[in-house]
């Protein structure tokens, strides 16, 4: 059963397109990623499933039901934004309240859903506070448990972990995780990090200039990037680009100061390519000593405890490679 449907929907301000007829879908009880660079469009294609944005065209199915048409309240979602939006003159309990309050729901079972909410999030002993006594995990916690009490058919997370320090994102990102796992919701989550899409995703749309470029799981994003704005995209460190000419054979890309023989089964795809100028792309970790054919000094050596990251060159061309500090790690000048 899909959660949600997003049908040729765009939006512009004036002339300029932010939304170039957009259409995807997400499965029920999926989590799904919309990533991609600041101004891609993908903040606008979450508000205008929230109903904050109208847009021009298209249209919105939520479980089913149309909601193109409908105020954000009746929408049937729960939005968690990247500032938090706790009101600070209420405790932590009573902002987890607020939505439930708010729809006259019955005390017995905002007591039942707040504790319930809270327990998943381990905040009990937090719900007398008021949020200027929480850290920014704290208050992170509470804006999902605020979500969470809804029960909605939808939530959507605007770039959530954004304003907390990397080792709490790292922590948060496995907490969301477990919770996705815990509630089985369908989640569509806003990120410009490839490391909160790669590891939370089980969908990701790469959006760029108001257009999907890509639309997969993350090992397929991965592996086989779309174009070359999806192969650069992903990774860290980024993938090598190198021009070449494809040998009249088709069993040879030409690059400048090396040659890359291409793989047996490559070669029936790149038959009709023979003589043409293409883009390879190497990922840095595919570079390792003595596996290729490729020759290169290392101008560089970055220690990053469980890798390194080598600066090569090859001639006039740079490349970046990533090996396991345990292995064998070429000293610079060599």
């Amino acid at each position: 059963m899909t959660g949600l449907r997003v049908e040729e929907i765009s939006k512009a301000y004036g002339r300029k397109k932010i939304i170039d007829y957009v259409s995807f879908a997400v499965e029920q009880g999926r989590f799904c990623i919309l990533l991609g660079p600041s101004g891609c469009g993908k903040t606008t294609i979450l508000r205008i499933i929230a109903g904050l944005v109208r847009q021009d065209a298209g249209r919105i199915f939520i479980g089913g039901d149309d909601v193109s048409g409908r105020e954000p309240r009746d929408r049937d979602i729960a939005m968690v934004f990247q500032s938090y939006a706790l009101y600070p003159h209420m405790s932590v309990y009573k902002n987890m309240a607020f939505p439930l309050a708010v729809r006259n729901t019955p005390a017995g079972q905002i007591e039942e859903r707040v504790r319930r909410a809270a327990g998943m999030l381990d905040i009990e002993e937090l719900l007398e506070r008021r949020p200027a006594q929480l850290s920014g995990g704290q208050r992170q916690r509470v804006a999902i448990g605020r979500a969470l009490v809804r029960s909605p058919s939808l939530f959507l997370f605007d770039e959530p972990l954004s304003n907390l320090d990397a080792q709490l994102r790292g922590s948060m990102r496995v907490e969301l995780a477990n919770l996705h796992r815990r509630i089985g919701g369908t989640i569509v989550y806003v990120t410009h990090d490839q490391t909160e899409a790669m590891t939370l995703g089980q969908k990701i749309l790469v959006f760029d200039r108001g257009v999907i470029q890509q639309e997969g799981a993350p090992e397929d994003i991965y592996s086989r990037p779309a174009n070359l704005f999806v192969a650069s995209f992903i990774g860290s460190p980024q993938i090598n680009i190198l021009e070449g000419r494809v040998s009249d054979r088709g069993d040879t890309v030409h690059c400048p100061a090396l040659q890359l023989p291409l793989d047996a089964r490559d070669r029936p795809g790149l038959a009709r390519l023979a003589g043409a100028v293409v883009s390879i792309g190497i990922r840095p970790e595919a570079l390792q000593p003595g596996a290729g054919p490729v020759q290169a000094s290392v101008e560089l050596v970055e220690n990053l405890g469980a890798d390194h990251i080598l600066h090569l060159r090859s001639g006039a061309v740079r490349l970046v490679a990533k090996l396991p500090a345990s292995g064998e790690i070429p000293q610079q000048g060599q």
